[in-house]
């Protein structure tokens, strides 16, 4: 067991920084986000064979960027982490996290990891690297390309699930759908050809 810990205490000398002061801030772990790492231990002398370590790695959050309710953008919007809309944009919105929409009007194409659209009016196409969820009360005028789609809205434009197209109660689609797998609820509405690949 004293091995253990001299294997221990020699991993945080080198990986983690220690403050010599009386000074402690108090950290939760609801502002950070944690990772793990595996740490290699074969340069430390042991005879013995040794567990490995897995110490955590901590990354700050980085909070969304938010275009609130009253703003009106013209002109494009990319987002290095994830974008929460409630006005206005005319013009393209690009992130490389998530984008949430909420009772806004966007007049542009979307593109990010997954998007997601409640109670507003798009016009432009979606495309999406894993999940579309239109909501009840959305209108896209538009197309949907992604792995995953979620329709609960109005949408008049193409879809392209690679994974699966899924189509709730409250769907009216006015075009062509092209997936792996589908589901339609009762109360949906389709008008347009639907083709499994």
């Amino acid at each position: 067991m004293d091995k253990l810990n001299k294997i221990k205490e020699k991993v945080l000398e080198r990986y983690f920084e220690t403050d010599e002061t009386d000074e402690t801030e108090d950290i939760t772990y609801d502002d950070y986000q944690v990772q793990h790492e595996e740490i290699d231990i074969s340069s430390v002398e042991e005879s013995e064979p040794v567990e490995k370590i897995v110490a955590p790695i901590i990354v700050e959050k980085i909070a969304p960027a938010i275009i609130s309710k009253y703003t009106v953008i013209e002109g494009n919007v990319k987002a290095e982490n994830d974008l929460e809309v409630y006005g206005q944009v005319t013009g393209d919105v690009q992130s490389t996290g998530s984008v949430y929409i909420e009772n806004a009007v966007i007049t542009g194409n979307i593109a990010a990891n997954e998007v997601v659209i409640k109670n507003s009016k798009i016009q432009g196409n979606i495309y999406s690297v894993s999940k579309v969820d239109l909501q009840a009360g959305t209108e896209l005028s538009g197309d949907i390309k992604s792995k995953e789609v979620f329709v609960n809205g109005t949408c008049i434009g193409n879809i392209v699930a690679e994974k699966v197209a899924y189509f709730l109660g409250k769907v009216y689609l006015k075009g062509d759908v092209q997936t792996a797998s589908i589901r339609i609820d009762e109360g949906a509405v389709i008008d347009g050809a639907i083709k499994v690949i």
